[in-house]
């Protein structure tokens, strides 16, 4: 394992059959990812959430981010991967939606996870509008399933 920007990836051209990027691209330079992967794979695959309509998680985000929630894209919608990759000199090969529940084991993980990276004060102040959102997603056991969705596409240089 290296940490490493994905605008300098840290290995040889040609080093790999495949690169990966999972709910990563957005955080980056796009292009200059995109150049990185060309250079050491010959394929890349990469996946991030679909539209809000397929993602049971976008119900909590909301209940977070109250009016500032800003709802998806065409970014996340059918054909937007190919076309990205396409639009930066890769050969699309295919792309689709795959399954991506999540499934949390009580309100703790919960919250936990739909507020990763705040403070204790933020957590403690949100939770109970998180657990308002959750409420339709709780199970029998008191488990929660969200039904989530990722796009995908996979393309060569």
């Amino acid at each position: 394992l290296r940490v490493a920007q994905a605008e300098r990836l840290p290995w040889p051209d040609d080093s790999f059959d495949l690169v990966t990027l999972v709910n990563a691209l957005a955080f980056t330079d796009v292009a200059r990812t995109l150049v990185e992967c060309r250079r050491v794979g010959g394929l890349v695959a990469v996946a991030t959430w679909a539209e809000d309509a397929l993602n049971d998680l976008t119900v909590l985000e909301r209940a977070v981010a109250g009016e500032d929630h800003e709802p998806s894209d065409e970014s996340r919608e059918e054909g937007h991967l190919g076309a990205l990759l396409a639009e930066h000199g890769f050969t699309p090969v295919t792309e689709g939606v795959a399954d991506a529940p999540m499934v949390l084991a009580d309100a703790d993980d919960v919250v936990a996870a739909i507020m990763f990276g705040e403070s204790d004060e933020l957590r403690a102040e949100l939770r109970p509008d998180v657990l308002r959102a959750a409420r339709p997603f709780r199970r029998p056991d008191g488990s929660y399933l969200l039904r989530n969705a990722f796009r995908w596409a996979l393309a060569r240089r």
